[in-house]
C-alpha cells in the first residue's frame, strides 16, 4: 500500500511540472514521459503486492468445526469440542458420521463449515472474541495458556 501511495503521490507531483514546463515550453518531455511510466509501474507493483498479501491473509482465516452449546460445564471451561449437550458418542465433532449426531457426514460434507458459522452466530461471538475475553480475563494476559487450552 505504501508503494502504491508513493506512485500516486509521484503522479500528483508531476502535474505542476507538466503544466508549467512540459506543455508550455516543451522542456524535459522525455524525462516527464518516463517519470509517468515509472509512477504507474510503481503503482502497479504496489497494487499487486498489496493484493497478494491480502489474499494470503484471507487464506489464514480459521473457523472451528466443533459444535457446542456454549452453556454446559465443559463449554464454560472452554472445552467446546467435548460439549456434553451435542455429543452422542465420544466427540462433539462435526463431520464424523453417526458418532457426531445429526450434523453431517464425513469431512467431505461441506455443511460442517455452515454449522461452524451457525455456532458463531448463535453464540454471538467469534473464536477470536472468545480468546480475547480469556486473555484479558481468566488468563490475566498470559498468552501461553492458549496452547494448553486450544491445542489438539
Amino acid at each position: 500500500m505504501l508503494v502504491y501511495a508513493a506512485g500516486s503521490a509521484g503522479l500528483a507531483a508531476l502535474v505542476k511540472p507538466i503544466l508549467d514546463n512540459v506543455l508550455v515550453n516543451q522542456e524535459r518531455l522525455a524525462f516527464t514521459a518516463w517519470a509517468i511510466v515509472a509512477a504507474y509501474l510503481l503503482k502497479g507493483v504496489g497494487s499487486y503486492v498489496s493484493s497478494y498479501l491480502m489474499v494470503d491473509v484471507g487464506q489464514r482465516v480459521v473457523v472451528p468445526w466443533a459444535i457446542s452449546c456454549g452453556s454446559c460445564p465443559r463449554c464454560l471451561r472452554g472445552l467446546t469440542s467435548k460439549c456434553a449437550a451435542t455429543t452422542q458418542g465420544t466427540l462433539a465433532a462435526f463431520g464424523f458420521g453417526p458418532s457426531s449426531g445429526p450434523w453431517g457426514g464425513m469431512i467431505a460434507d461441506e455443511t460442517h463449515f455452515l454449522n461452524a458459522l451457525h455456532e458463531i452466530v448463535a453464540a454471538g461471538q467469534t473464536p477470536a472474541d472468545e480468546m480475547l475475553a480469556r486473555y484479558y480475563g481468566a488468563w490475566h494476559g498470559d498468552l501461553s495458556r492458549i496452547y494448553a487450552e486450544y491445542s489438539y
